[in-house]
């Protein structure tokens, strides 16, 4: 039997069920009947006219299988007589096999059937069963046994079923019912008012892709082809390769600011898609018009384009960063694209569901979140489910604490998101058919009149509503200028201006800019009245106050300009000083590098390294060469460093020199024995200097063999160990010292040059040059 009551299902105890589990409930059949659909064949139609969310059918299916199994099960049940009644049998062959030629098999009768029980006769014979047929029917009308769990109780494995009345629901890409699988049983209630007559239509496959990846799906895996208004209106309105960029581009995005970024693009896509529809051709704006007016051609444009997952991605992205009330917001937009697109299905309860949990975790006001998912659930399982399904992710008190004070009513638009009925008048005869329109916002706070911008173009209506812009399709073009637009609060009344039209759309803009831009405006308004304090009122202080500091700093140099100007002058020929004696000491070293060269042996060495036959004698020569080439490098590099030294001391002691004659003349005979004192000295660092450009390259490379030779002893070298910086630091500090001691510590000259680091004070010993024990491995590395 029949329940007498459709609504009388325990869906507390359905939500527990697996998936495909057998159950004893019984079938409902409502106000459907079969129909031929034109261009479809047959199909359901409403008998009536049907309100949202009412249950229009529940199916028990007719077998349940693993996916790859359904066709042997669905065999041995057709054959079997005692598992499979005569008017089963005849209503499974009546179904589409998918083949398209032929009559139309005969209409099949709809009826509530009971679960039928294997009979004990053992003597009936089976019946013969076309394979091949069975095959194509269960290819066509066959269905994977998918749920998104909104409950969090049912399990499904890979399993598919055979529905015999669900079989006849044909596809389109705005489906006008829900289904949802509990046990063994398929549950459809309409996800949309419905008209007499008007089609149950559900999707075979997702209506979130675009147009031609749901042609492509549809031909392949079904074997027939779309042509449905929603298709002809995306193919011509929105191009296949910018759809196609959109998608190449949601595969690399990552960050929510992508995400973000790409959200945009789509909408402006969508909206200047929208803008060419007054331009297309009459067959695309018949099929936009026929999809409805009001918003459902911008949000099935939407939907063509890949916002959706977009939307998705950036309300998981917001939850699982914490920004909850944004996450709560982005989940209420995937919802309002979802009354449009595939309404009440799995996907639009389960992001209801999650829009109400994350309003509530961010602390929100719940009453619109809870009447919204409350209705979003009752269409797509059944009335009073949220409560069950709260119970079932939170517990017992969490969602009793979460219900509490929250009355049973019904909210037709998700929060946040603005709703627009319309409703069209007909004034006098067929001719002025469609002459005005009655728009019905609903919003979730009080706006004015002024708030709301609205503008004609063609047969597009774009209305703003603070940061929010939709686009109406109207029943059809407006010739001329169309008649003002009034606005009323609330109530019959509209709101006469006492002002003309053009000039109350005028205040209306500029008022609907201020709003929109008022946090640019604020900022621009505050960087413009710095910008005039700091030109009239900042400028003229800070002027005169550097004039002051200007005078008082002229009063002040006034003074002591002589002395600056004998600074300059003393710093101008001190580096004059140090200019000539470098470019003396270039010439030296043109001079000095040959005789320098001369002093080492670097090809005989090489010579020797090749004759050497024994491992021995090879090992020998070969530190030889070694030895000769890092005394070469060691007197090279400590001969420059010397020489510039050298030469810029000369030039400072002999400027000096010139200038104490020049200021010493008339002296008395003290004065004169000093100079000639200070004279004696220069003369001998000058034939010290002289000395070692003529003698010193054999000097250097006597010295240098030798602090190479000691130092390589105290440091062993490869190849009998490996060489680091801290060890060649070492080595090159120990060589530049050894020569130190051997070129530097007995020479008359030594008396004017710089003590070595390790000169203790006060001790007795000559001090010593020391210049090339400053120069750690790096200096030396950086000379090179």
């Amino acid at each position: 039997m029949m329940p007498e009551n459709a609504e009388r299902y325990d869906f507390k105890e359905l939500l527990k069920l697996p998936v495909g589990e057998a159950t004893d409930v019984e079938e409902f059949l409502g106000p459907v009947q079969v129909a031929l659909v034109p261009g479809k064949g047959r199909g359901l139609v409403a008998a009536r006219d049907v309100g949202l969310g009412e249950l229009l059918f529940v199916n028990r299916a007719f077998q349940v299988a693993e996916t790859g199994k359904l066709l042997e099960a669905t065999l041995r049940k057709l054959e079997d007589p005692r598992r499979c009644s005569d008017e089963e049998f005849q209503s499974f062959f009546r179904l589409s096999s998918g083949q398209g030629k032929g009559p139309l098999p005969e209409f099949p009768e709809l009826k509530c059937r009971m679960r039928r029980r294997d009979s004990p006769q053992p003597d009936v014979p089976l019946r013969s069963v076309n394979r091949r047929l069975v095959k194509d029917i269960l290819d066509s009308n066959a269905h994977e046994l998918d749920t998104s769990d909104v409950a969090k109780l049912q399990s499904a494995g890979k399993l598919s079923s055979i529905f015999l009345t669900a079989s006849l629901v044909n596809h389109s890409c705005r489906p006008t019912a829900a289904r949802v699988f509990l046990g063994d049983l398929m549950f459809v209630r309409a996800a949309r008012d419905l008209k007499m007559g008007e089609e149950i239509t559900d999707g075979y496959i997702s209506v979130l892709q675009p147009v031609f990846e749901r042609v492509a799906g549809i031909r392949k895996r079904y074997g027939f082809e779309l042509h449905e208004d929603r298709g002809v209106v995306e193919t011509a309105l929105l191009p296949e390769p910018e759809v196609r960029a959109m998608l190449r581009e949601m595969d690399e995005v990552e960050s929510l600011e992508e995400f973000q970024a790409l959200s945009e693009k789509i909408q402006r896509l969508v909206h200047g898609a929208i803008l060419r529809l007054p331009s297309a051709s009459a067959a695309v704006q018949q099929a936009a018009q026929r999809l409805g007016l009001g918003l459902g051609l911008e949000k099935l444009l939407l939907g063509g384009a890949g916002e959706v997952p977009v939307l998705v991605a950036t309300a998981a992205l917001l939850e699982h960063l914490g920004r909850l009330r944004e996450a709560a917001q982005a989940y209420s937009r995937c919802c309002w694209l979802m009354e449009e697109l595939a309404p009440h299905n799995a996907y639009h309860a389960k992001w209801a569901l999650e829009a109400l949990l994350c309003a509530n975790r961010a602390g929100l006001p719940l009453a619109e979140y809870v009447a919204y998912a409350g209705k979003v659930l009752a269409c797509h399982i059944g009335p009073g489910t949220l409560e069950t399904v709260l119970r079932c992710q939170l517990g017992e008190k969490r969602s009793r604490c979460l219900l509490a004070g929250h009355s049973a009513q019904v909210r037709r638009w998700p929060p946040g998101e603005v709703g627009i009925l319309h409703t069209l008048h007909t004034h006098g005869d067929a001719a002025a058919a469609g002459s005005s329109m009655d728009l019905e916002f609903h919003l979730d706070e009080k706006v004015s009149p002024v708030e709301v911008e609205i503008s004609v173009n063609q047969m597009l209506l774009y209305v703003q509503v603070r940061q929010k812009c939709f686009y109406l399709v109207l029943p059809g073009k407006v010739d001329g200028e169309p008649e003002p637009i009034r606005l009323s609060m609330r109530g019959p009344g509209s709101v006469r201006w006492p002002c003309p039209a053009a000039l109350i759309m005028v205040v209306q803009r500029l008022w609907n800019f201020v709003k929109r831009h008022r946090k640019k405006l604020i900022a621009s308004g505050i960087i413009a009245g710095g910008i005039w304090y700091a030109l009239r009122v900042y400028l003229p202080r800070a002027q005169q106050r550097m004039f002051d500091e200007l005078m008082k700093a002229l009063q002040e140099s006034g003074s002591s300009s002589d002395d600056s100007k004998a600074q300059q002058r003393s710093r101008a020929r001190f580096q004059e000083n140090q200019l000539v004696s470098d470019d003396y000491a270039r010439k030296g070293l043109r001079s000095y590098e040959p005789k320098h060269a001369g002093c080492f042996k670097i090809d005989k060495c090489q010579q020797e390294v090749k004759e050497a036959k024994a491992k021995d004698k090879k090992i020998i020569a070969f530190k030889a060469l070694q030895e000769e080439c890092l005394s070469l490098l060691a007197s090279a590099v400590y001969s420059i460093h010397v020489n510039l030294l050298l030469h810029r001391i000369i030039n400072n002691i002999a400027g000096r020199e010139a200038r104490g004659r020049l200021s010493q003349q008339g002296a008395g005979a003290t004065a004169k024995a000093n100079g000639e004192e200070e004279a004696s000295s220069m003369k001998e660092l000058i034939d010290s200097t002289e000395y070692f450009l003529k003698e010193g390259p054999e000097r250097m490379a006597a010295a240098a063999r030798k602090a190479v030779k000691a130092a390589a002893e105290a440091v062993p070298l490869p190849p009998e160990s490996s060489v680091n910086s801290e060890s060649l630091s070492t080595f090159f500090v120990d060589v530049f010292n050894r020569m130190d001691q051997d070129v530097w510590e007995n020479q008359k000259g030594a008396s004017l040059l710089p003590p070595a680091q390790d000169q203790e004070k006060g001790s007795g010993k000559q001090p010593t040059f020391g210049p090339m024990a400053r120069l750690g491995a790096i200096d030396l590395i950086v000379c090179l």
